[in-house]
């Protein structure tokens, strides 16, 4: 009886869970510090949530302002990309992000990204 209890309990449990993996919002963001963020990093955006005019504004890693020559060219060569491959295949990541890091990265330039555009979607809905 003790061991059919707990189970029972472990299925609740993990059921309630499950269930509370989901966003859910009374009403869609107005502004944007309301809106939703996606995205991974590079190329992301920002849902609004209408569901019947949604609003998504994109974001995408190369657009800021500056121009090219406020790079510069980086210190990393093909062998120090390979290097940072070697640590990868023998698992040490770590290892790897620091020595790309101080290769190729540009960590002094502080980048505001600049807005890729608004994608709109426009859904007509029919009461039957």
């Amino acid at each position: 009886m003790k061991s059919y209890l707990f189970f029972s309990l472990l299925f609740l449990a993990t059921t309630n869970l499950f269930a509370q993996k989901k966003l859910w919002y009374q009403q869609p963001a107005e502004v944007w510090e309301e809106a939703l963020p996606i995205g991974n990093g590079r190329l992301g955006g920002m849902v609004f949530g209408n569901t019947d005019t949604e609003r998504i504004q994109l974001n995408e890693d190369s657009l800021w302002p500056g121009g090219y020559s406020d790079w510069g060219l980086s210190e990393g060569t093909p062998e120090d990309l390979e290097h940072v491959r070697e640590y990868l295949r023998n698992g040490e990541n770590k290892k790897a992000d620091e020595f790309f890091v101080s290769k190729f990265s540009r960590k002094s330039m502080h980048r505001s990204h600049q807005t890729l555009g608004d994608f709109s979607t426009g859904i007509q809905f029919v009461k039957i």
